[in-house]
């Protein structure tokens, strides 16, 4: 439990977020791990200085920008289920439509270290997530296409 002592809250501001699953979790990086709430957090340069001086690593997307990673498990290591993160809109009121990519958030995350393997870095265990500005979710689909008028249609 020596750990615990070095657990630091921060509050990560003016996010833009991709990849959100803060509502249903999604899977988790290792196949044998359980689901997890997740959402990738394109930090501002000061907050990435204060993560990176705390031990937290950056991943790059594929168009080089980087970003990080806020994850919660969605059982613990005790095997007990955990409950969601909290999801709440500017006015702090609940937010339960899904979170498209371009969405602009405050992320509450805990910074828990870990080693394993002789490795060691800081997790971002994610707390909630209040949504500044909605971009929809657009699951493809039908969404992808136009209405099309054919002969006899009117729009």
């Amino acid at each position: 439990m020596e750990n615990k002592k070095q657990l630091e809250e921060m509050t990560l501001k003016n996010v833009s977020v991709k990849w959100a699953k803060v509502h249903e979790p999604g899977k988790a990086y290792e196949d044998t791990a359980p689901k997890e709430w997740s959402i990738n957090c394109y930090v501002n340069d000061e907050d990435r200085d204060a993560l990176m001086a705390r031990g937290c690593n950056p991943k790059e997307d594929k168009d080089g920008n980087e970003f990080f990673i806020a994850k919660r498990s969605t059982v613990t290591k005790a095997g007990a289920q955990t409950t969601p993160p909290i999801v709440v809109d500017a006015k702090k009121a609940v937010f339960t439509d899904e979170v498209g990519n371009g969405s602009v958030c405050n992320v509450a995350v805990t910074l828990i270290p870990w080693t394993k393997n002789k490795r060691t870095g800081v997790k971002l265990y994610l707390r909630g997530v209040q949504v500044l500005t909605h971009v929809p979710h657009n699951k493809g689909g039908a969404d992808v296409f136009d209405a099309v008028p054919m002969d006899g249609d009117v729009f």
